[in-house]
């Protein structure tokens, strides 16, 4: 899995990917980030990336939350 792959192989080319967006949402200096994941369809990897740069987050010693939802539209 996408998860599997950034802790087993730290210098794939999707662990280096993920670190790279996470350090391009970083605020130098910041404090906290809130970060948005988001797309026009479903099941596109969403999830997987929010959780992704989570795990980036909480490696590099951050404090971090994921919230996972699903707005539905009636």
């Amino acid at each position: 899995t996408p998860l599997e792959t950034l802790t087993e192989r730290p210098d794939s080319v999707l662990a280096e990917t993920v670190r790279g967006i996470y350090t391009a949402t970083q605020i130098p200096g910041g404090g906290g980030t809130v970060l948005a994941v988001s797309s026009a369809l479903p099941a596109e990897g969403k999830t997987t990336l929010a959780a992704m740069l989570a795990l980036t987050a909480g490696k590099s010693g951050k404090r971090t939350v994921v919230v996972d939802c699903d707005i539905v539209l009636r």
